[in-house]
């Protein structure tokens, strides 16, 4: 009778550990908290570390590390994932554990720009003359705000290199520059398209002829 009371009791005892056990390490799977969001190409991950020690983590896609950071408790973290096309596994992991995981998928179409660009200015820009020029931007895609800025090129000097406006779904909008060119011959201008929060990242060049000699208007696809 002593032994049977003596083994239930270790049984007993056994079984407590390993519930006890289970519960921890599911206590310690769950000290990441993760919100994604995908946009195009590009998945948005926000992580909170929901618990009261320090959390080592690296991200993951298709095996391969991109990303690595320690937060802190009850700290947030956000992190942009740019993904290639077709499958993708992305994965967030603590030491050995996985937190998180999710496989996606980009199609060939994903992340193409819906917007156009035309430039116009003067066919041949008088030099040492300040000159109008317009680059315009139609927008087949959802309504969006835009930031335009110029690139800095020693053959000419900006009066405001950085404009933003509203481009409405498929309609343009104008955003003019006046520049001083600096040097004759041809020379390119250089425009950069953006909206972080959007994930629009666009570039594009257009030649520019400076001369002595001022012509007439013109508009180039």
């Amino acid at each position: 009778m002593f032994y049977k009371d003596l083994l239930k009791g270790i049984l007993l005892i056994f079984g407590t550990l390993c519930i006890a056990g289970v519960i921890f390490l599911m206590y310690l799977n769950i000290d990441l908290s993760t919100n994604s969001e995908l946009a195009g190409n590009v998945l948005h991950l926000d992580i909170i570390n929901t618990q009261n020690h320090l959390v080592n983590l690296a991200i993951f896609t298709n095996s391969q590390e991109i990303e690595a950071a320690i937060l802190k408790p009850k700290a947030e973290q956000k992190f942009t994932i740019n993904l290639e096309k077709g499958k993708n596994l992305v994965e967030i992991k603590s030491g050995a554990s996985v937190k998180y995981s999710k496989e996606i998928e980009i199609s060939d179409t994903a992340g193409e720009s819906n917007l156009n660009f035309n430039i116009g200015y003067n066919k041949e820009i008088k030099l040492n003359t300040p000159a109008e020029i317009v680059l315009s931007v139609c927008n087949s895609g959802a309504d969006t705000s835009l930031t335009t800025e110029v690139y800095i090129n020693r053959a000419y000097t900006i009066d405001n290199s950085e404009k933003t406006k509203q481009v409405s779904t498929n309609s343009c909008s104008d955003f003019p520059f006046i520049i001083n060119p600096l040097i004759e011959g041809k020379q390119k201008i250089g425009f950069h398209i953006y909206n972080n929060s959007n994930n629009i990242n666009e570039e594009i060049s257009f030649d520019l002829e400076i001369n002595r000699w001022l012509y007439g208007w013109t508009k180039c696809n």
